[in-house]
């Protein structure tokens, strides 16, 4: 018999993608036992729409919460995986679509490795009429890799929308650092609590497709970060959001310190255009992202240094 499932899905405003995500959750191969939706007092007919497939899915277990002030995406899914009633969460965004088997194809990853905790799989991006655009966007290379620590955080994209996870393992540490610390997002933060726990698996697997809709803010900073010297710097901070989050819980296997001080000596050549100082922070460099940012930094120094306007 297989583990019962709960997708917890946040809207907000959600009306011109919304049906096409819940069809494409309604069709799997494995079908949800249950499907929870916090709306953030969405002003367009997103409630209506919710209300509307929930009457058309009687077979389903629904739990709907509209609420009247807008809260945020963040508690909106911590409070979601709190009233979840199956311990197996998939976390779903209001606008892209899964691939057809992602149910059934998750939960046999989890029957093939009992230690994880959670999954995360790649995606292929689409734009507002379906249409790939960019394909694995999360480079992700091995069909099952679990991620040590010292890996995990050379990265702080990893988007919730193709995030499974069990409930049983994550809702404690969750709660309790979500009272006592401000989060920077609630799909990385669950993806760390895992890691620590020697449970958090990727795959190159393709089970959603993340749609671009010009309103996605994680999709645009990624995409406009690298590309002048101030978006790189916009980059560098937002790494270091997650660095004081460590920090603040009381991280000690990796050298944080380290990785919070790299950052704030690379914003510092990158706003002197200062080439001396990068090529001395070459000692740091295991503290960078990746051996990739390190160069793209010296990219743009040189441009910049060679009279090209790059600001």
């Amino acid at each position: 018999m297989r583990e019962k499932v709960t997708i917890v899905m946040a809207t907000y405003n959600g009306e011109d993608f919304l049906e096409k995500q819940l069809n494409s959750i309604i069709n799997q191969t494995v079908k949800p036992d249950e499907i929870v939706i916090i709306d953030d007092a969405s002003k367009d007919n997103t409630k209506d729409i919710i209300l509307d497939f929930e009457k058309k899915n009687r077979e389903i277990s629904f739990q709907n919460i509209f609420r009247d002030v807008n809260t945020g995406y963040i508690r909106n899914f911590i409070d979601g995986i709190k009233i979840a009633k199956n311990d197996y969460i998939f976390l779903c965004d209001q606008d892209d679509i899964w691939v057809k088997n992602r149910i059934e194809k998750t939960l046999e990853f989890f029957v093939k490795h009992p230690d994880c905790i959670v999954l995360h799989s790649n995606s292929h991006m689409i734009d507002k009429n379906s249409n790939i655009i960019r394909e694995n966007i999360q480079n992700y290379t091995k069909s099952s890799e679990k991620l040590e620590l010292k890996k995990f955080v050379k990265k702080v994209n990893y988007p919730g929308m193709s995030m499974t996870l069990r409930k049983s393992q994550i809702i404690n540490d969750l709660e309790d650092i979500s009272s006592r610390i401000k989060l920077p997002t609630h799909d990385w933060v669950i993806a760390y609590i895992a890691c620590k726990k020697e449970g958090l698996y990727i795959t190159n697997k393709v089970y959603t497709y993340r749609r671009l809709t010009g309103k996605n803010v994680a999709l645009q900073n990624n995409k406009k970060r690298l590309s002048t010297i101030k978006n790189r710097i916009n980059g560098i901070k937002l790494y270091r959001k997650y660095y004081f989050f460590m920090k603040e819980v009381g991280e000690r296997s990796i050298k944080v310190n380290n990785y919070i001080e790299t950052s704030k000596i690379r914003e510092k050549y990158l706003e002197e255009k200062n080439m001396g100082l990068f090529l001395v922070n070459i000692i740091n460099v295991n503290y960078y992202p990746s051996y990739k940012a390190y160069f793209g930094d010296g990219k743009l120094l040189l441009k910049k240094l060679g009279g090209k306007n790059e600001k």
